[in-house]
């Protein structure tokens, strides 16, 4: 039998794994232009959002090891957004991610949610080295990085799709801490 994962508390946040319930509260960053401009993926469909969550969720119950720790960001009851870690397959090693509602963007939340996640990696998951990438051009997801102690690593000048064109033509950093 799985072991049952448990939310993550911070002082003002809830961490917790994503439930279908939460689909629309996802739609709603992962379908805004301003928010999804510097991920890989997005602006998201509703089908492509529902396609996502579903994934999630049978992951999360039914990968074992899991290796893929994506968890909802809450405060009093409203999805604020999402951190993630997913760990290589040797789990010694996450790559971490993050994305938030515009109307929370600099108030700490992400902050706050990713640290806690950091801190669940390397405490519970024995986690060694974490990895953060993001498209040079997003400069709140740089000071996040920052903040919770990874080092900046290397700059690719190139790798990050411009949306329409589909033309290589943004470069990407990559941060990355060592326990």
């Amino acid at each position: 039998m799985k072991s049952v994962i448990h939310p993550i508390y911070t002082k003002r946040l809830i961490l917790r794994p994503f439930e279908y319930k939460d689909i629309n509260d996802v739609h709603e960053y992962a379908s805004d232009p301003d928010i999804t401009k510097y991920m890989l993926f997005g602006p998201n469909t509703l089908e492509e959002t529902k396609s996502f969550v579903h994934l999630i969720v049978e992951t999360w119950y039914h990968e074992e090891p899991l290796k893929h720790y994506e968890m909802i960001v809450e405060k009093d009851g409203q999805v604020l957004g999402a951190v993630s870690i997913h760990l290589a397959d040797d789990l010694l090693e996450g790559e971490m991610g993050w994305i938030l509602k515009s109307s929370y963007w600099n108030q700490g939340y992400i902050t706050e949610a990713a640290t806690a996640l950091k801190e669940f990696a390397i405490m519970e998951l024995k986690v060694k080295r974490i990895v953060s990438h993001c498209d040079a051009r997003n400069i709140g997801s740089m000071k996040v990085m920052e903040k919770i102690g990874l080092k900046r690593l290397s700059l690719t000048k190139n790798v990050r799709r411009e949306k329409k064109s589909l033309e290589y033509v943004f470069d990407e950093l990559c941060y990355e801490a060592t326990f």
